[in-house]
């Protein structure tokens, strides 16, 4: 299934909603159910790219 521009490898759901791991272009990103990821890694170096950081 393709979602928000890129494969989804994963899906769960917990209490609080759906958990998705998209894989695009050799970059795996993870969303709560949104287009907004909550963070991304490249495959080849496994690298973290981006981490959400919340407003106080």
């Amino acid at each position: 299934m393709y979602k928000y521009e890129g494969l989804v490898i994963h899906q769960s759901h917990d209490d609080e909603g759906v958990i998705e791991v998209v894989e695009n272009n050799g970059e795996r990103a993870l969303h709560f159910g949104s287009p907004a990821r909550q963070s991304s890694m490249l495959i080849a170096t496994r690298t973290v790219c981006t981490r959400f950081t919340p407003e106080p």
